[in-house]
């Protein structure tokens, strides 16, 4: 029963463990200790997830502001950002250039970035 709770998500189910089932107890223990650490890294995940959005939000509150164009990209040249400037100084659209390579948008651009990386 606890290993289906597992399959399902819930990390916070323990199995019952008497010393005096012998193996079956330490497999109780091995499998408990298994799900603390599964919990634990879920959390530790969870924890940089959430750094990584705050850093994002922040980034992008800084970009908004600014005047001049900025446009994000990968080392690969996948655009990851555009700000408001970008998208009229480039008449370019964010949302269709976001996960775009950024010489398949604006190819006069991209090829600068090509040269530079």
């Amino acid at each position: 029963g606890a290993a289906d709770e597992v399959a399902t998500g819930n990390l916070d189910v323990a199995v019952p463990v008497r010393q005096s089932d012998g193996d079956v107890a330490s497999l109780g223990e091995t499998f408990n200790n298994m799900i603390l650490e599964l919990k634990s890294q879920r959390n530790e995940l969870l924890s940089a997830k959430d750094l990584i959005d705050e850093r994002r939000r922040f980034s992008e509150a800084v970009l908004a502001g600014v005047t001049a164009g900025v446009i994000g990209v990968d080392p690969y040249g996948i655009v990851t950002i555009v700000n408001r400037s970008a998208e009229t100084m480039l008449a370019i659209s964010a949302s269709a250039a976001l996960g775009q390579n950024l010489s398949a948008i604006l190819p006069h651009v991209g090829r600068v970035f090509e040269i530079g990386r």
